[in-house]
């Protein structure tokens, strides 16, 4: 592969990769009642050659590309829980955390997010039959992560992207079984990195949506 993204960053293949290979084991529980679910994940995986990504930038151009790590682990947990408040209202969010190392250096992998956690509100309304309402609003927690970066004399440094919360929030009316609207507006607070491209997202964005099925 060899693609550029509007003059933003690059990503370049690697002809040296080799296949990944990986022991996965994990274990789960769920709990239910009327009102919530949880659930919570664990899990270790062993991998043998595992594909990570490089990045390296120049005149504040990045460019992706990547590596066979020789043996990595990760392992950690998610957590999700949904309960409804109210009629029509629901809460959920969801947690993740991943502790990832290459066996050899000892060193945190690059490109693998350490925390991650969501957030969503939801509102249903029904007007009357045929007529519903739906109201979200959601957010997405990108903790940190390492990169890998290669200056000009060509030493490779280590450095964390910045965490950062992205909010959304919807409002889809549904007209009968054929007709939804949807509007809102993504990244509501406006947040962006064109320093270290932690999200390549250009900022807040409003958009709308008009979906007719065809039964």
């Amino acid at each position: 592969m060899d693609w550029e993204h509007f003059g933003m960053f690059f990503i370049k293949g690697s002809p040296d990769l080799k296949p990944e290979t990986s022991n996965y084991f994990s274990a789960s529980l769920e709990f239910l009642t009327e009102r919530m679910t949880a659930s919570v994940s664990l899990y270790h995986n062993s991998l043998k050659n595992m594909i990570a990504t490089v990045t390296t930038s120049a005149d504040g151009v990045s460019t992706e590309s990547y590596k066979s790590v020789a043996d990595a682990r990760l392992q950690g947990f998610d957590l999700l829980v949904k309960v409804g408040i109210l009629r029509g209202l629901s809460l959920s969010g969801g947690y993740s955390f991943v502790d990832s190392k290459e066996l050899k250096t000892g060193l945190e992998i690059e490109g693998v997010i350490r925390h991650t956690a969501r957030l969503r509100t939801e509102y249903n309304y029904l007007f009357s039959r045929g007529f519903n309402l739906t109201l979200a609003l959601q957010g997405k927690y990108n903790g940190g992560m390492i990169y890998e970066s290669e200056e000009d004399d060509g030493n490779v440094v280590r450095e964390n992207y910045r965490p950062y919360w992205n909010w959304r929030f919807t409002a889809t009316q549904r007209l009968y079984s054929n007709l939804t609207l949807t509007a809102g507006v993504d990244n509501i607070f406006d947040y962006t990195d064109t320093e270290d491209f932690s999200t390549i997202t250009p900022g807040r964005r409003f958009f709308s949506i008009i979906q007719y099925s065809f039964n």
